[in-house]
């Protein structure tokens, strides 16, 4: 407001204010254009910055508006419009407050992302794998780029290092990390005690449910024995 109160001011005409108002500004360089995620599609920048991505807001809902899964999908279709209008470089910023960051954040891979960018900011390809939640489709986008020569692997996870033995015992409340999800509390336990599925909330991902032995997990709590 204070920009157009400015800009009012240095133009004493309403019709020359009016046309500096509508002038284009998506081929200025140097300036800051602020759009909606719907206003940018079809268009691309350099530079996007992506704002107040926290659960609540992005997706959007509210204890009188809750979130199904078809208003999940348009939100999660909405996200990913906004990120891929990035050229080269992307900030996604969540407030810190009391809104938890957006579970689209983690769902984003945004670690495989780093980790995919630093090999191809090198000629030669590193020694090791590549860890990577998705190869196959982080080996299309490199193949694309003609960098077949970058070895990719899925994250590997050693059960004795995370607190995981074939006859441990899950249980509701206890604390874990994911590799791509964060920070989660197991809300319940099914199936075979040996070989559990776990639904686990997650501070950053929501909800999700998890085959225990092939999630890369590790207990923050150590699991129950069994007596």
């Amino acid at each position: 407001m204070d920009v157009l109160i400015e800009q009012a001011d240095s133009v004493k005409d309403p019709d020359a204010f009016i046309e500096l108002l509508e002038r284009p500004v998506e081929n200025q360089a140097g300036g800051v254009l602020i759009s909606t995620v719907h206003g940018a599609k079809g268009l691309e920048w350099p530079l996007v910055a992506v704002a107040g991505v926290n659960e609540e807001d992005f997706p959007h809902y509210s204890r009188d508006n809750p979130l199904n899964d078809e208003r999940l999908e348009e939100e999660r279709r909405l996200f990913y419009v906004a990120i891929t209008r990035a050229q080269e470089q992307l900030l996604v910023l969540h407030d810190g407050g009391v809104h938890r960051p957006s579970r689209f954040i983690a769902e984003s891979a945004w670690q495989d992302s780093l980790r995919v960018a630093s090999c191809l900011s090198r000629q030669e390809a590193p020694a090791t794998a590549v860890q990577v939640t998705s190869p196959s489709l982080v080996k299309r986008y490199l193949e694309r780029l003609g960098r077949t020569d970058i070895e990719l692997a899925a994250p590997q996870v050693n059960e004795a290092a995370a607190g995981y033995r074939a006859d441990a015992h899950f249980y509701p409340g206890q604390r874990l990390i994911h590799a791509v999800f964060g920070e989660g509390e197991v809300a319940s336990v099914e199936g075979n005690p040996s070989d559990p599925v776990i639904d686990v909330r997650f501070a950053q991902a929501g909800r999700r449910r998890l085959i225990a032995r092939r999630a890369p997990i590790e207990c923050l709590e150590p699991p129950a024995q069994p007596a």
